[in-house]
């Protein structure tokens, strides 16, 4: 009986192939008798003929693909000349068809080794344990000396794929960027975000302010066909903490299907407008709407932005040229009626160059105070008022009174609050000097209530221009000091306003400066100097005050300054 190494050696030697597991197990059956070799291989070759089932291809990292060289198991016995003629019945022929099949059967033997292996040590074979296997004839039994306290590990799972893996990464980067994207847009998204960006927006100009606006009965975005009647200048735009914490942003669905859809909402106007004459051009805030078809013109206007406008009709009635106007602050609901009236009235006013207006239309500016006006067409909607520009671009505006209050041949009175008169400016300058004669009877000491009279205090320069006069004359004379100053004859000659709480008052003052007998200069008297100056006003009382009682109460006004150089008019000298 042979060694099972030298068996196998034998075996391949003879069958050109080695032995495969069932042939080696076979073999140990007939105790490795070298005569049974040839009976062995034949039961091999019917195996080889019978389909084996498929195998599983080895992962992409084999060590079967590694190139191993074969490695002796030890030095090679001489074949016996018993054992040459055992042997000596295989053929040339023979031998190469052994040879084709054990090659086969090597490489199916080798599949099924590593196959095994990693089912039960759950990898792949180190080159060292390849060898080993490789030189035991891929024998099976030889793979429980690599598995751990003898015990068969669980199969290993099989290794992923590269796009498996890459799918795997592509779905974690997906739902990073996902979560990423979720997060951004609920912050972009917010209703204090969209709410900075429509301030932002509004501060820039209206129309770009529209992006975040919608109809508060349709919820639709406002189109920009659908304001081009709006004066946007009259436009009302909110702040970010008036949307946060009023009802005037809502949501109004839904960004992306996901985010919601906050929007500042917007009342509609409507107008229901009336002409009682035809062939008239009728225009809105300047911009032409249509040409009235008849003498019981009528339409309906929807979806007006809130603000005011100007209604306009004009045209020719009986050969005269005529505009009905009616300027409308439209927020709901609201009735124009630009009929053709005519009235004659007259107004009187205390902006006393200030402009009439009829509705919209300017109808004549008034003088003195004064303007009386001539049958002039009007609509039974118009507000009558006055009103007065200055060139620092401010304005002001008087009472208004409905056209439908005023009768044929009446006089109204429109006045406007804090506008200065002559009696109140000279009031006010009689206080102001006032204070100025205390300042020089007291030995130069301020007096109390400076600031009641003038906007600056001390500060002020008409007030610093006359103190600085009295200590000139007093107790800073170079000369002959006077024993006394005293102001009287205070009379405003004249009052501008030149802006919408400004005024320039012009006025005369006589300065009367006493000198005692002096033995010096041996002689006494007066010195009365007569100047003319003007002074800046501020109109500073509450202008929800009653207009009749504010404008007459001084106290309601501030001088601000020096509006020039003082002249002096004339001259009284009795020191003798």
């Amino acid at each position: 009986m042979a060694t099972k190494e030298k068996w196998i050696d034998l075996f391949e030697k003879a069958v050109g192939r080695p032995p495969h597991a069932l042939e080696i197990e076979e073999g140990q059956k007939a105790d490795f008798d070298l005569k049974a070799i040839k009976g062995i291989a034949a039961m091999g070759l019917d195996q080889e003929a019978t389909p084996s089932e498929p195998t599983e291809e080895v992962d992409e990292y084999d060590v079967a693909e590694e190139v191993f060289e074969d490695v002796p198991l030890g030095d090679e016995e001489e074949t016996t000349p018993l054992e040459t003629e055992e042997l000596a019945p295989v053929s040339q022929a023979d031998q190469g068809q052994a040879e084709e099949n054990s090659e086969a059967a090597s490489k199916e033997a080798q599949a099924i080794w590593m196959k095994a292996f990693k089912t039960y040590v759950g990898r792949q074979p180190l080159p060292e344990e390849f060898l080993l296997g490789k030189s035991s004839g891929y024998d099976v039994s030889t793979i429980h000396q690599f598995i751990s306290d003898g015990k068969a590990a669980k199969p290993a799972k099989p290794a992923m794929t590269k796009g498996k893996k890459i799918l795997i990464i592509a779905g974690v980067v997906a739902a990073v960027l996902a979560l990423a994207g979720y997060g951004f847009g609920s912050y972009y998204y917010s209703r204090g975000q969209v709410a900075e960006r429509y301030e932002a927006a509004a501060k820039k100009s209206f129309k770009d302010s529209l992006e975040y606006q919608v109809w508060s009965d349709t919820k639709k975005e406002i189109k920009t066909s659908e304001v081009k009647y709006t004066d946007t200048k009259s436009t009302q735009a909110y702040s970010k903490s008036q949307l946060l914490s009023g009802e005037r942003m809502q949501k109004v669905g839904r960004q992306f299907l996901i985010f919601p859809k906050w929007r500042v909402v917007v009342d509609p106007g409507t107008v229901d407008l009336t002409v009682n004459t035809a062939d008239l051009n009728v225009t809105i805030n300047g911009v032409s709407y249509a040409t009235t078809d008849g003498n019981n013109y009528t339409a309906k206007l929807n979806h007006l932005y809130p603000g005011t406008y100007n209604f306009v009709a004009s045209g020719k009635v009986n050969d005269q040229d005529i505009t009905v106007s009616s300027e409308e602050n439209v927020t709901s609901k609201t009735e124009v009626n630009l009929s053709v009236e005519y009235l004659s009235f007259t107004v009187k006013s205390n902006l006393k160059d200030g402009d009439l207006y009829v509705g919209g239309t300017k109808i004549g500016t008034l003088n003195s105070g004064k303007l009386d006006v001539n049958k002039v067409a009007v609509a039974g909607s118009s507000a009558v008022y006055v009103k007065k520009n200055f060139e620092d671009g401010s304005s002001i505006k008087t009472e208004t009174l409905s056209i439908k209050k005023i009768s044929e041949g009446q006089t109204v009175t429109l006045d406007a609050d804090g506008v200065l008169d002559r009696d109140t400016a000279d009031r006010l300058l009689t206080a102001a000097y006032g204070k100025f004669g205390s300042y020089a009877s007291n030995h130069n000491t301020t007096p109390d209530g400076v600031s009641d009279i003038f906007l600056n205090g001390t500060d002020d320069t008409m007030y610093k221009d006359v103190t600085a006069d009295i200590d000139k004359n007093t107790t800073g004379a170079k000369n002959r000091a006077a024993d006394s100053i005293s102001f009287s004859d205070v009379d405003v000659t004249e009052v501008v306003q030149t802006g919408e709480k400004t005024f320039k008052v012009t006025f005369t003052a006589v300065y009367d400066f006493y000198y005692g007998y002096d033995s010096k200069f041996k002689s006494s008297g007066d010195i009365k100097d007569k100047i003319s100056w003007s002074c800046n006003v501020e109109y500073v009382g509450d202008d929800d005050s009653d207009s009749s009682s504010s404008s007459s109460d001084y106290s309601n006004y501030r001088i601000n300054g020096k509006a020039g150089e003082s002249q002096n008019v004339s001259r009284e000298n009795t020191v003798k």
